[in-house]
């Protein structure tokens, strides 16, 4: 505004009677809060956040706007588009595939056997080194620090694979790859630490 020029005053609508009125265009939740009975304040504000989160979806295109969103036209337009989620499942890398084949097959050789606890219920000791010989244990760990660098898509179905077995085993590997040692070193952990722990994890 220039020096000078004179500062106006937004004007208040009126109706006949001079007493004040919005004539803001109200929002959807703005109308549904005041037919619900909240008060004209509380409407007023949770109105302006509506219109405001208006404001930003339209600045994305069409197609990246909510309604065009798979699960709004499930709800409103009684279409689910299932077609959007159905993927071909990458397949699983042969030398990744033979770790997981060898692994299976110390573990059911040790439950038919009898022999995949020891005398105090636990894994035994002979179990886990059979599966360290097989790779089991460096599934998750990249090829360069001698693990099998298993794409997870591939490591999760096998877990599975290896619970209807026996669970306490696959529970093992889920831990030792995932919230134990592997992951937190392979995200984190400096190229010293990777080349110092990772070979010894796999």
């Amino acid at each position: 505004m220039k020096t000078g020029e004179p500062h106006l005053e937004p004007q208040t609508a009126t109706d006949a009677n001079g007493q004040a009125v919005d004539d803001r265009q109200q929002s959807f939740a703005e109308t549904a809060l005041k037919l619900g009975g909240k008060s004209d304040e509380e409407a007023r504000r949770t109105g302006a956040i509506d219109k405001a989160d208006d404001q930003v979806e339209a600045l994305f295109a069409p197609q990246y706007q909510t309604a065009a969103s798979p699960a709004h036209r499930a709800v409103w337009d009684g279409h689910v588009p299932v077609e959007l989620f159905s993927f071909e499942p990458p397949a699983t890398p042969p030398h990744v595939a033979k770790v997981m084949d060898d692994s299976l097959a110390v573990v059911r050789r040790h439950r038919e056997a009898g022999t995949l606890q020891d005398e105090n219920r636990k894994i035994a000791k002979t179990v886990l080194d059979e599966l360290g010989v097989a790779g089991y244990w460096g599934l998750l760990v990249d090829r360069e620090y001698g693990g099998s660098g298993s794409p997870f898509m591939s490591f999760a179905p096998f877990l599975t694979r290896i619970a209807t077995v026996d669970p306490t085993v696959a529970g093992m590997a889920s831990v030792h790859g995932c919230i134990g040692g592997v992951d937190p070193v392979r995200t984190f952990g400096t190229s010293e630490q990777k080349q110092r722990f990772l070979p010894r994890l796999a």
